[in-house]
């Protein structure tokens, strides 16, 4: 089965904890890819935020564009804050109305 599946799997069934876990090995499996994937300011930063108790982040979006998909658990998002300084924090939530745009002017 595909990653995409698993996520669903664990969506559905609220296993959240194991959602992180997954976006870390995806993360993983990502940067074994290409050296090219990432640099040691990226490595760094997720480094950061596997140490400040996070289950899992990756790395989406490309170019100068993309961001870090962080779970944990919800005392994780104070300690985020803190080393976010240049990086903005955009906290998610879950619904049942499926993806919405959110639109910063």
């Amino acid at each position: 089965r595909n990653q995409a599946d698993i996520a669903e799997e664990y969506l559905n069934s609220c296993k959240l904890s194991e959602l992180g876990v997954l976006l870390g090995d995806a993360w993983k499996e990502k940067r074994g890819i290409s050296a090219a994937v990432s640099g040691s300011e990226i490595d760094s930063l997720h480094d950061e935020i596997m140490s400040l108790g996070a289950s899992g982040a990756k790395l989406l979006g490309a170019g100068g564009g993309g961001f870090f998909l962080v779970h944990g658990e919800s005392s994780l998002r104070k300690r985020l804050e803190k080393l976010e300084g240049k990086n903005r924090l955009i906290p998610l939530g879950m619904d049942h109305k499926g993806s919405t745009i959110i639109f910063e002017g």
